[in-house]
């Protein structure tokens, strides 16, 4: 089955409301583009954990094509598994009050094949022209260009119900780990007070009718 109906036939199916989301950052020294003189030649950022996946963003500086005058950037998902996700990618204002640039894939969901298949990188040719790049401060402060990845994966109810599944799954990003992890002892804290209401309201209820003459482990 190709890959565009495959996704035709997942979207009759799903639920978009039961997706995943998850962002991520990562910053590239500038000016880096200035270093690259080849077309097609990239940085790759870091692997890191998104949704119970491992991913990795690769930026073209000087543009996949040869005519390009554009910064090129791929999101790529470096795991064995396909997903049906859809993504945003966005370099951020490093100035207070200034928006961000932010583009989301307009196919809004897509397949991202295994990584051992083929197929598992989407993004934009033209994500910014390299002259706006050049000429705006705002996204070139501090010597870096700070990029967020957002990712939504559909079809993936069990790391959403199950928390600690999604933690084990994320282990390659301990960040993410972490923060799961404080995630899940801050739910425990607070459902504590109602447990212990409820364990004391069992006991005071055990209390009354043993009094009457009924063991409560026979009711």
């Amino acid at each position: 089955m190709d890959a565009r109906r495959k996704i035709k036939q997942f979207k009759t199916g799903i639920k978009l409301n039961g997706a995943l989301r998850e962002k991520h950052s990562f910053s590239l020294r500038y000016p880096f583009l200035y270093d690259f003189k080849q077309r097609n030649s990239c940085l790759s950022s870091p692997t890191f954990g998104l949704c119970g996946y491992n991913w990795t963003v690769k930026v073209y500086p000087i543009g996949i094509h040869e005519t390009s005058e554009y910064l090129s950037i791929r999101l790529v998902n470096l795991s064995s598994e396909e997903v049906f996700a859809s993504y945003s990618i966005s370099i951020k204002s490093q100035r207070a009050g200034r928006d961000d640039l932010v583009w989301k894939d307009p196919e809004e969901i897509l397949l991202f094949s295994g990584c051992d298949i083929g197929d598992n990188a989407w993004g934009n040719d033209e994500l910014i022209l390299l002259d706006d790049l050049r000429n705006n401060s705002d996204y070139t402060a501090n010597d870096k260009i700070i990029f967020e990845v957002e990712v939504e994966v559909f079809g993936r109810d069990d790391l959403k119900a199950e928390p600690l599944s999604k933690a084990l799954v994320e282990t390659s990003d301990k960040a993410a780990l972490l923060r799961l992890a404080d995630m899940e002892l801050l739910e425990l804290t607070r459902q504590l007070p109602k447990l212990r209401d409820s364990v004391a309201q069992k006991q005071q209820e055990d209390g009354i009718v043993s009094t009457i003459g009924v063991d409560p482990s026979k009711t």
